[in-house]
């Protein structure tokens, strides 16, 4: 496979995890699980832009941004999980009552 078209794919994958953390961040209502959204947001536009970078060196366009799905908890959980960031129930709950 070209290397250009696997940079690009890459990108498209990395931002559009970006998107989906951001989207998803702006309707959860826990500040603790919205900073750790934006927290792999700003972790995957880093690897976007690292990504964006190669290609231009090699002289390369930049494909489309993605256009992100709506998602579900499922999303939202997946996202955290791929990055390390596990949130179970009970930890969920934890947090939530501490804050009240």
């Amino acid at each position: 496979m070209d290397p250009v078209k696997v940079l690009q794919r890459a990108y498209q994958d990395e931002l559009l995890d970006a998107l989906r953390a951001e989207g998803a961040a702006q309707g959860v209502p826990y500040p603790h699980v919205r900073a750790l959204l934006l927290e792999v947001a700003r972790r995957e536009r880093a690897h976007a832009e690292a990504l964006a970078e190669a290609l231009r060196r090699r002289g390369a366009s930049l494909p489309p941004a993605p256009k992100p799905e709506e998602g579900g908890w499922e999303t939202l959980l997946r996202l955290l999980s791929e990055e390390g960031l596990e949130i179970g129930r009970a930890s969920c709950r934890e947090r939530v009552f501490r804050a009240v």
